[in-house]
């Protein structure tokens, strides 16, 4: 749809890490492995051969902080040590980062750290629900993206 485009951004994986449907993250796996088709790491790495066929440069993103295990369960104490991110959300980082040290997926933008960066600031950077930003989240995430992709440039937007 975008010919133009150079760089396609991949954020994937705060929706599959649901207690309810969860998909398993592919941690450690290979294609051709038991429980590796379907996974996180499956499906990324689909994409990410989309994107190289066409020529163009994938940038993906490490997966935010989950506040509970679903919109009506109780927050976490520390959402660090939460059930969902310890047993989906920090693998399927993991799982990026297995991606990214495959020379093959030619991947050369570090991934921003949306989970490290929002566990500091999810109190005044999150909506009211348990997964997604408010306005001044969306603009740290931009402000991430634009750093990880000019390192040197001044980028702004959040706090």
């Amino acid at each position: 749809r975008y010919p133009l485009a150079q760089r396609f951004l991949i954020l994937m994986g705060t929706n599959d890490a649901s207690i309810f449907f969860p998909v398993p993250s592919g941690l450690g796996l290979n294609p051709g492995d038991p429980g590796y088709p379907g996974s996180l790491k499956a499906n990324l790495q689909q994409m990410l051969d989309a994107v190289n066929a066409a020529g163009k440069e994938a940038i993906l993103l490490k997966i935010p902080v989950t506040l509970a295990n679903c919109g009506s369960c109780t927050r976490y104490p520390d959402p660090d040590t939460g059930q969902r991110n310890v047993q989906r959300v920090k693998p399927f980082n993991q799982v990026i980062d297995e991606l990214v040290a495959d020379p093959q997926n030619n991947v050369s933008v570090v991934p921003p750290d949306l989970y490290a960066y929002f566990l500091q600031h999810y109190s005044t950077e999150y909506s009211a629900d348990i997964l997604h930003p408010n306005g001044v989240g969306y603009q740290s995430v931009a402000r991430l993206v634009c750093k990880a992709i000019t390192p040197t440039s001044s980028c702004t937007g959040g706090p």
